[in-house]
């Protein structure tokens, strides 16, 4: 693989996503891997990845390049939530969701010409599956992963007590929060897709 520059993902003065490179400023993809080609050399997969994320959606999404850490994180999420809190209205819970197959994400690659890498809703932190081919890598598509519902507890008739408890056999250790991540989209840049409809 190619040495790569240090290159800084930011803004132009117009507030759209570019890429700095010491004093020179790129405001589009193509302009990029013009300068930098050795993003497109294997090796590079993680980093061409970060770039094309960047200059589609800006903050909106985040690349996971490590997914160990990004399902230890998940579950801890999980873990945090209150199992007996029944669902609300703009109130974002991963269990309301559910939970990926986490085996079938893995780090960015380049395969049959098209770029697949994985990123997370910096809003949500709800993964989702991007493809991109290597000949139009402005165009990235964005599939929400397929979510398995986490049972809830069912709540009892009032005359039966409280809500039943629900056991989680999960030794959860990590401390990693998806959660914990804020973006700065501007008004203009492109909607963040709709998460997937709670699963159960």
């Amino acid at each position: 693989m190619t040495d790569l520059s240090d290159i800084v993902p930011g803004r132009d003065a117009d507030g759209n996503p570019a890429a700095i490179i010491e004093d020179t400023t790129f405001s589009s993809l193509a302009d990029l891997l013009a300068a930098e080609p050795g993003l497109l050399d294997a090796g590079a997969e993680s980093a061409l990845a970060r770039y094309v994320n960047h200059f589609a959606r800006g903050d909106m999404y985040r690349v996971i390049d490590d997914p160990a850490a990004f399902e230890a994180a998940y579950h801890a999420k999980i873990a945090r939530e209150d199992p007996n809190q029944p669902w609300q209205q703009n109130v974002m819970r991963l269990r309301d969701f559910g939970v990926p197959d986490f085996a079938g994400i893995h780090v960015p690659s380049v395969a049959d010409n098209m770029l697949e890498f994985f990123a997370r809703d910096g809003l949500t932190g709800l993964p989702y599956r991007v493809r991109a081919a290597i000949d139009d890598l402005s165009a990235p598509d964005y599939y929400p992963v397929p979510l398995t519902a986490i049972d809830h507890p069912m709540q009892k008739d009032p005359d039966e007590g409280d809500l039943d408890a629900v056991e989680d056999d999960d030794d959860l250790d990590a401390t990693l929060d998806v959660s914990d991540s804020s973006s700065d989209a501007e008004d203009e840049m492109p909607q963040r897709m709709d998460p997937p409809a709670p699963a159960g």
